[in-house]
């Protein structure tokens, strides 16, 4: 229940980190080490008030490579291509097979808000990259072209406001949240690096970065844990101001649980785990639930997680205990 924050090592070269998601995978050289896959919206070094045309940023992905346990984490390099547009989540498969969401396809602007509330603007995507994996060796030196090694396709498009993206029930499942349209699509990964949507889940609200539960305690099949904002038109008026009230951005995460209905048809049950009027929680994009033994409970037997939530005004994070 403590956290810890890294130095950086070999970043002092980067002009600013300005992060949104993010993912990690275990080192398969070595043991005990994970890399840190994170998106970063750097400025556009070429734009300027007498080229207004060109994006005012260029958003890449940073790699690090962390022993855990230890107080620092090194940057490998920098990734980026083209189809790096206006990224949100980055959901990594191998260090070699990367997904990246595109959020937007307008930068800014009357369009860009457009974008949001129609829900049949489905003009955002998810893209694959394919990484040269000798470019990614921690012992390496820091690359200066964040290009070299990177190949790009988009892995599937047309989805309106695609937004965060989960691990799901296998190595091949991918989740990719429309946030705006409060739908979870569910995706199944194929050899050459594109995404076939299989199945989509309709929430109460709108989902930012889904995750998917299994307790391997035993309580319960599983589920998809939606986290989402109780009134988002809200957000225009109190996203940018911290002293607004009320509203406080209140919050809501939902539990998908699989059920069978009649005629054997399979449907998604739906379940409020937490909610919160903002005196707690303000604003929520993550939400995890972590398994506890039921051994280890003051309550013996009981079948229990903790929820883990924060958001991109919050203040804190917040950790409950949830029944199952």
């Amino acid at each position: 229940m403590k956290s810890r924050r890294l130095r950086f090592e070999n970043f002092d070269h980067m002009p600013a980190f300005i992060t949104h998601g993010f993912d990690i995978i275990s080192d398969p050289n070595q043991p005990n080490s994970v890399y840190i896959f994170v998106i970063n919206h750097l400025p556009n070094p070429e734009w300027t008030v007498e080229s207004p045309e060109l994006p005012k940023a260029r958003s890449q992905l940073e790699v690090f490579h962390h022993e855990l346990g230890s107080e620092s984490a090194k940057h490998i390099r920098s990734i980026w291509h083209p189809l790096i547009r206006t990224p949100n989540d980055v959901f990594v498969v191998s260090l070699t097979s990367i997904f990246v969401s595109n959020d937007h396809y307008h930068r800014e602007g009357i369009k860009r808000i457009l974008e949001d509330i129609y829900f049949d603007s489905k003009i955002t995507d998810v893209i694959h990259l394919g990484i040269d994996a000798e470019t990614l060796e921690p012992t390496g030196d820091v690359m200066a072209d964040s290009a070299a090694g990177v190949e790009g396709t988009i892995a599937v498009p047309n989805i309106h406001n695609s937004n965060g993206l989960g691990h799901g029930r296998s190595e091949k499942e991918i989740l990719v949240a429309s946030c705006a349209s409060a739908i979870l699509n569910i995706g199944e990964i194929s050899a050459n690096g594109n995404i076939t949507l299989v199945d989509e889940i309709r929430s109460e609200t709108v989902i930012d970065n889904p995750s998917y539960f299994s307790d391997p305690f035993g309580g319960g099949p599983g589920g998809f844990v939606l986290p989402g904002i109780a009134r988002p038109v809200e957000l225009a008026k109190t996203a940018r101001d911290p002293s607004y009230s009320p509203p406080k951005d209140s919050v809501m995460v939902w539990y998908a649980t699989p059920v069978t209905g009649e005629n054997g048809i399979k449907k998604w049950e739906q379940r409020l785990i937490f909610a919160d009027d903002g005196s707690n929680l303000r604003s929520l994009s993550s939400a995890i639930l972590v398994p506890i033994d039921p051994t280890q409970q003051e309550e013996k037997g009981k079948q229990q997680a903790w929820l883990f939530a924060t958001g991109f005004v919050s203040r804190n994070m917040i950790a409950v205990k949830i029944d199952l």
